[in-house]
């Protein structure tokens, strides 16, 4: 299969970078992976605060002590260096001792033994027999380097914050996920954006009140799909997850569980994405009216605290799900429009007054004075004197036929 291909090549290549780790990059980047794996938050005291190693205590553990991980970048991890046919791998049982010995009181639940170092065909044959593997069973998770990569691809291509974090330490590994779909990107912000504070105000005291789904409505141009980008990214450390999807990913006359997205070369379901981990779910330019019984397949992803945003040019009075996108505020519409507040002449508060409940048109007007070196003044009166010279957006603005 094409996917299989493809994952292939993405982890071969993350093997070998996670092989060129050097020890501080191996404890950061291992340290976020056993927090993700177990969904909390680790005390890490491998390295102290002027990023030097420490060497009394062991790397990372929780705060009960109960998970407990290791890191080691030295050769020959996997070595066995016994007698007789009596396997001995030094190394690892140190690092499995310190672990035991931190956690004595409690019992360690999980060690993690991270290496950079890959793991030799006979090992677990060999290293299963030994007093060590018998003593600690399941508790013991040894990764080396292969299955460093295999966890850290399957995280990333489910997980965009994930796949940020260890874009960080692989930048290959981050541009192979580019390469192939990289699917839970959010779209550029226009050029000239300005934050929307009283719509994200609106979205939040809506979700707030105990509603999953919000169909945020107004105007082609008001500034639904830039207000929607602001919310993932303001509220993204709230979330474990996002997904995106644009005007024709999805028809609602097909059920929401067929639709699949693509991250890494890998096919992924978006309602699963969604019930697995608490998401922001955003369904950009749907514009017909939405019933909010098509989203009852992400129940179980509600209950867990995900919300849903569509935005739209239809509205439905009274529609509980719905909610108006605020018009911009004075000082915002001024920015767009590139003007300080604090400065700003009659003409100027005139077109604002016109033109402030699109945005888009705002930073068409900027974009236009800028590009074309047109004195601002006579740009703004010649459009308030002479609207339906304007691109057909702009228009109702600025004659009154329609209201933000």
């Amino acid at each position: 299969m094409l996917f299989e291909s493809i994952k292939q090549r993405i982890v071969s290549g993350l093997i070998s970078e996670i092989s060129a780790l050097d020890p501080l990059h191996l404890e950061l980047a291992g340290h976020g992976l056993v927090e993700l794996l177990e969904n909390r938050r680790l005390v890490h005291h491998g390295i102290n605060k002027d990023y030097k190693f420490v060497g009394y205590t062991v790397d990372s553990f929780s705060d009960d002590s109960t998970i407990v991980a290791q890191y080691s970048t030295e050769d020959s991890y996997f070595k066995d260096t016994g007698k007789d046919g009596v396997a001995v791998y030094e190394k690892i049982e140190k690092d499995a001792q310190s672990a035991e010995t931190h956690s004595s009181t409690t019992g360690a639940t999980k060690i993690y033994l991270m290496s950079t170092d890959q793991e030799i065909p006979s090992f677990r044959a060999k290293f299963n027999g030994t007093p060590l593997a018998q003593k600690l069973g399941e508790a013991l998770v040894i990764l080396d380097a292969r299955e460093l990569a295999r966890r850290i691809y399957d995280l990333s291509v489910e997980r965009p914050d994930a796949a940020a974090f260890f874009s960080e330490f692989f930048p290959e590994f981050g541009q192979a996920l580019d390469n192939f779909e990289y699917f839970g990107r959010l779209p550029a912000q226009c050029a000239n954006h300005q934050s929307h504070g009283e719509v994200l105000t609106a979205l939040r005291n809506h979700f707030a009140g105990g509603r999953s789904l919000a169909v945020l409505h107004g105007l082609s141009g008001s500034g639904k799909t830039q207000a929607a980008i602001d919310f993932v990214h303001t509220e993204a450390a709230n979330f474990d997850n996002y997904v995106w999807l644009a005007s024709g990913d999805w028809n609602p006359d097909i059920p929401l569980s067929a639709v699949t997205r693509r991250r890494g070369g890998r096919p992924l379901n978006v309602v699963g994405s969604f019930n697995s981990t608490k998401t922001i779910l955003v369904f950009d330019r749907f514009d017909q009216a939405v019933d909010p019984a098509v989203f009852a397949e992400l129940q179980p992803g509600f209950d867990k605290g995900g919300v849903v945003i569509v935005t739209s040019q239809v509205a439905v009075p009274g529609a509980d799900s719905h909610v108006p996108i605020p018009r911009v505020s004075r000082d915002v519409a001024m920015r767009i429009l590139g003007e300080d507040p604090a400065q700003a002449r009659e003409i100027s508060e005139q077109f604002v007054d016109a033109c402030g409940f699109l945005p888009l048109v705002l930073a068409t007007a900027k974009s236009v004075i800028e590009s074309q070196g047109i004195p601002r003044d006579a740009f703004y009166k010649e459009v308030l004197t002479s609207p339906d010279d304007l691109p057909p957006v702009a228009v109702p603005a600025i004659t009154g036929r329609a209201q933000g």
